[in-house]
């Protein structure tokens, strides 16, 4: 009986406790389209219907639905019973990420995984990809989170999820009346720019796009942090170019613009890192990880 597996267990119940498709879809962090084709294979292998619509389409349970229900609920709690036999030691996860998603992307990673994984603790560690990458072989993280990939074959690399780059500027006249011009980053005036410290993989997609576009802007300061570069360019020191992310809550309430660094716009890849042979917790937190950022995040 090749299509009952626990993923299609998980869906179901899932649905079944939610009352809703759409609701299961986001509590498991998956597509809507995944979760009910999760269903209806479940449904083809046992030969019945699990479910059915009923007022203001909430979903309910047939009789057999109710069957099924109850021994998944059982099959399960005994698998997380196994799992946690044999994992119950290893609670605490030290991870480490560069700056963009160390603000980002792990707060509401953390706190999804979290609510599956309630006996689990988070210990993070901070610095550009090429400091996490240190610290990946010397064994002082678990698995890191950057923004630039590390040498061939030290450490085993995933995309994780896609970020745009975008020129964020001072909000001065001039430059709002761009903005509501539509015109990109490419086709500014030339500006002197903030540019993030060595080692950064904010700095080393910037130098690819600047040297891609033929341009030499006078650089005015290389900055560690995020939130140190926006308040300079909020104070007219420069320009600079980061991640929308990043950049968003401060554009969006005027202390400074945004604009696309070109169109089509600039991706960069954010990528989770591990050392060989990862597995335990680190693999369980990756495969999570995985999971979320193609629900939530850019491919």
């Amino acid at each position: 009986m090749t299509g009952l597996t626990l993923k299609r267990l998980e869906a179901f119940v899932c649905v079944a406790e939610c009352g809703s498709f759409s609701e299961a879809a986001e509590r498991m962090y998956l597509s809507q389209p995944a979760v009910s084709g999760a269903i209806a294979a479940l449904e083809t292998t046992l030969g019945v219907t699990l479910l059915e619509r009923g007022r203001r389409k909430r979903i309910l349970l047939t009789p057999q639905g109710q069957e099924t229900y109850r021994r998944s609920k059982e099959i399960l709690r005994s698998c997380q019973r196994l799992e946690e036999a044999f994992t119950s030691e290893e609670t605490v996860l030290t991870i480490g990420a560069s700056t963009m998603p160390m603000e980002v992307l792990l707060p509401p990673l953390l706190a999804a995984f979290h609510r599956k994984h309630p006996q689990c603790r988070f210990v993070l560690r901070s610095g550009n990809s090429a400091e996490i990458h240190a610290m990946l072989q010397n064994g002082d993280v678990q698995l890191g989170l950057v923004g630039s990939l590390p040498e061939a074959g030290a450490l085993d690399s995933r995309p994780l999820c896609s970020d745009e780059l975008v020129l964020v500027t001072p909000n001065t006249p001039a430059l709002r009346e761009a903005a509501r011009n539509g015109l990109t980053g490419s086709e500014l005036p030339e500006q002197p720019l903030i540019l993030r410290t060595e080692g950064s993989g904010t700095l080393r997609a910037a130098r690819a796009f600047l040297h891609e576009a033929g341009k030499t802007p006078p650089i005015v300061a290389q900055i560690e942090s995020n939130e140190a570069i926006l308040r300079a360019v909020q104070q007219e020191l420069g320009s600079a170019i980061l991640s929308g992310s990043v950049a968003a809550p401060w554009a969006r309430d005027g202390r400074v613009l945004s604009f696309p660094l070109r169109r089509p716009p600039v991706m960069r890849r954010l990528y989770l890192v591990l050392p060989p042979a990862a597995a335990g917790l680190s693999e369980r937190f990756a495969s999570f990880a995985e999971q979320y950022a193609a629900a939530h995040f850019a491919p």
